[in-house]
């Protein structure tokens, strides 16, 4: 039915920024109430939506209808958002729902009209380009891209684009026009609603909607290096130089044989090393391809060269090696003392998938670290 014949509707989106709440009621759009901002209170978004009843005068059983916005977007306030919107519909069985795609709610609120293309910030590091449709959104071809790579999208070049507001900053290609939202999300859903553009029914069960899986692959990002330094591939030659420096970086250093044989091994070696402006080795790495995956098996920093994101240059361009070859994860083993090293993993989406008791000479405890390169 449509959502403005049966009384007053509560409106609720979450998953885009801001999230906040609204009512609908006579074809109009009655009552606007914004939630906090702060990541952290998103449950704010309860508070947002009791202010919009009280201020509309309408009581919680005289809802006649409840819409929401399924995402995709953030997914604290889609879980906060629909959560709110099943509880009431415990309390209220017969009470009408419905849900209302994101790239369709943000098109509405740059003003454009469908078919439209929207790009929805995902995170720091990419952006989520969609095609909003009456019938549902579509994803874009390579549709979640890093921040770093917009600027090579020349397939958006000449189209206007519906972005939230301020990421219209984003390093867009030449020639793409981004529109920034003119309304909160909450508001542009609910002129949706009161334009009679939703219908609700009885029964319906809200459910979060995915334009790319909830493990999505991170896209690669490369390693920078400090002014002066350089990558080189480590070999025979520098056994020598490799060799004192394990003996002066780790508590348990690999034996001058051991290292003989990564740096002479075959095309299934990894052994990237970073120089510095003086020539003088001051990080370097050592990994194994095997059947899909590699290990990363040695990441060494001189300790007078730390603190300068040598070591995440090194995972990086292991990693960027490994994508390469086309494999399919990335595995380590850390001691579970090495707090730093295993936060910089975790920060390049490592995640740890099991211990192993005592496998360091010493008798520490290995932790197992994997990440997913593609699916």
């Amino acid at each position: 039915m449509p959502a403005t014949s049966a009384g007053p509707v509560l409106v609720l989106e979450g998953a885009l920024a801001p999230p906040g709440a609204a009512v609908v009621a006579g074809g109009e759009v009655v009552t606007f109430r914004e939630a906090a901002r702060d990541r952290r209170r998103r449950g704010d978004l309860f508070v947002a939506a009791r202010s919009a009843l009280a201020e509309a005068g309408v009581e919680p059983r005289e809802i006649a209808g409840i819409v929401a916005g399924v995402g995709p977007g953030s997914m604290t306030g889609l879980r906060v958002a629909l959560g709110l919107a099943a509880g009431l519909g415990l309390a209220r069985e017969d009470l009408p729902a419905a849900g209302v795609d994101g790239p369709r709610i943000l098109a509405e609120a740059a003003g454009l009209s469908l078919p439209a293309r929207v790009g929805i910030p995902w995170g720091r590091l990419r952006v989520l380009l969609a095609e909003a449709t009456e019938d549902g959104p579509r994803a874009a071809p390579g549709d979640l891209v890093p921040v770093a790579d917009l600027g090579k999208r020349r397939d958006l070049s000449r189209r206007a684009i519906a972005v939230p507001a301020g990421a219209e900053e984003l390093p867009w290609p030449a020639g793409v026009r981004p529109v920034p939202a003119r309304v909160p999300p909450a508001v542009a859903l609910a002129r949706l609603v009161a334009g009679g553009a939703v219908s609700l029914r009885g029964g319906a069960r809200l459910a979060p909607l995915y334009l790319v899986p909830p493990d999505a692959v991170l896209p690669e990002r490369r390693g920078r290096l400090p002014a002066g330094h350089r990558f080189v591939e480590l070999g025979p030659a520098d056994l020598a130089e490799v060799a004192a420096l394990e003996e002066t970086v780790f508590r348990d250093p690999w034996t001058p044989g051991m290292i003989e044989s990564e740096l002479a091994g075959g095309e299934d070696r990894v052994r990237p090393g970073i120089r510095d402006e003086g020539g003088r080795l001051v990080a370097w790495g050592f990994g194994r391809i095997g059947v899909d995956a590699l290990e990363i098996l040695v990441v060494g920093v001189v300790p007078a060269a730390r603190g300068r994101g040598l070591g995440r240059a090194i995972v990086r361009e292991m990693l960027r090696r490994a994508r390469a070859a086309g494999l399919a994860r990335a595995d380590l083993e850390v001691r579970v003392s090495n707090r730093p090293a295993i936060l910089l993993y975790a920060s390049e989406g490592f995640v740890p998938v099991g211990r192993r008791p005592r496998y360091y000479r010493d008798g520490e405890d290995a932790l197992l670290m994997s990440l997913v390169l593609r699916r």
